[in-house]
């Protein structure tokens, strides 16, 4: 929910602090039975990839998370919400999926411009390698222009 993005916004979810207009009236009410609002974050990302290498179980590594969620967010806002899900990291092979279809998605961009695009295996796995931290999930980063993409 874009609308939500700003960090001064969430006070329209969970109410005005006290001493600010509109205190009284609380955060937005949506009601109704089919209202899902989904909020993300990567907070304890960290202890998820401390898990999958086996330093301490999933349960312990989800237990840690929730940990951090609970020291990060205030009560007022975690005792609005219903559930708190914790997703599992993707593995290789499931963003190597990921990666093809959207690779594809650009293929059909640039044939509607006339321009053929073929990426192997091998090219697939260095963008990969060089685009994904577990932790960070996706790095978005420029490229230099010296960075040779031949390697």
């Amino acid at each position: 929910m874009s609308e939500y993005m700003e960090q001064h916004s969430v006070s329209r979810l969970i109410g005005a602090p006290p001493g600010y207009v509109g205190h009284e009236e609380g955060g937005q009410t949506h009601r109704g039975p089919n209202t899902v609002i989904i909020m993300t974050s990567n907070l304890g990302a960290e202890h998820l990839l401390s898990g999958l290498m086996g330093n301490c179980t999933m349960q312990d590594a989800r237990d840690r998370v929730m940990q951090e969620v609970k020291r990060h967010f205030r009560p007022e806002l975690l005792n609005r919400l219903d559930e708190i899900v914790v997703f599992d990291l993707f593995h290789v092979d499931q963003l190597r999926k990921v990666a093809r279809l959207q690779m594809k998605d650009v293929a059909v961009r640039l044939a509607e411009r006339g321009i053929a695009l073929a990426v192997t295996d091998a090219a697939l796995d260095y963008i990969l390698d060089e685009s994904y931290d577990p932790v960070k999930r996706i790095k978005i980063q420029e490229m230099d222009e010296d960075h040779d993409m031949d390697e």
